[in-house]
């Protein structure tokens, strides 16, 4: 580990000495502005990639979210809803099923999407019988033009292609 390194958001500045416990540590740097101390291990095994921004960022999201859009409009059981709360989910958050193939790989939602079930039950409208969220072009964001309702025989045709070797 050297100083400048990076860690997930952590940007490190200076490498300490070990502490009473015999960790050794580093001054680190979050892309949000704090600075703290944390052991070298958390950010070699990847256990530490931020300061805990990005926990509150999610944390505050997903509150916003289930008290402003959907849950005062009895929208909070629906399937749709949880569709969108699963999208935001499998993009924003590494501790979510599927966040390596989605959030993992680059894959976002559209902003006007994050922050409002109503602006995505406006662009996408109800989902029909037996249909699913599909992204049109796999390697696309959750956004109006890259979506669409499908069906299972759509959503097998439309998925990535694993090569071995």
């Amino acid at each position: 580990m050297n100083i400048g390194d990076k860690f997930g958001r952590l940007t490190v500045l200076q490498l300490l000495p070990p502490d009473k416990n015999v960790h050794t540590r580093a001054k680190v740097k979050c892309i949000c502005g704090v600075i703290k101390i944390v052991q070298r291990t958390n950010l070699l095994s990847g256990n530490t990639r931020a300061c805990g921004c990005l926990q509150r960022e999610s944390a505050s999201a997903m509150g916003k979210l289930s008290r402003t859009h959907g849950h005062t409009s009895g929208g909070s059981k629906t399937t749709l809803y949880i569709t969108w709360i699963g999208m935001i989910q499998r993009c924003t958050n590494p501790k979510a099923t599927g966040f390596s193939t989605y959030g993992g790989r680059g894959i976002k939602v559209c902003k006007r999407w994050l922050t409002s079930f109503q602006n995505f039950l406006q662009d996408i409208g109800k989902r029909p019988a037996n249909h699913t969220l599909d992204r049109i072009n796999n390697n696309g964001h959750y956004a109006p033009n890259n979506v669409r309702w499908a069906t299972a025989k759509q959503q097998c045709q439309n998925r990535r292609v694993y090569l071995n070797g």
